[in-house]
């Protein structure tokens, strides 16, 4: 029997759903998470530092929430939500 594999995007976008549940209380569907892309995208967010040749750190303030998030540039998605403590890294 075959077994049903998710894609790196798709890990990467249900990593962050779960991510912004447990730390900021956020389900984020779908559509908050392409939301919270596009407002990276128009720079309406605060670039905080680079972790890698494709991934930066974002903070981002979403539905009165002040968020740190993850970018994948490369894949254009959200790796993960990052909590306040994780802010200097």
């Amino acid at each position: 029997m075959p077994r049903f594999e998710l894609s790196k995007i798709q890990w990467q976008r249900k990593h962050f759903r779960e991510r912004a549940l447990l730390r900021y209380g956020l389900d984020a569907t779908r559509e908050h998470q392409e939301n919270i892309i596009q407002m990276i995208k128009d720079g309406k967010s605060k670039f905080l530092n680079s972790r890698s040749n494709r991934t930066s750190v974002f903070q981002v303030d979403y539905l009165n929430r002040e968020m740190l998030v993850v970018y994948d540039s490369k894949r254009k998605t959200l790796v993960t939500a990052l909590s306040k403590e994780n802010e200097n890294e």
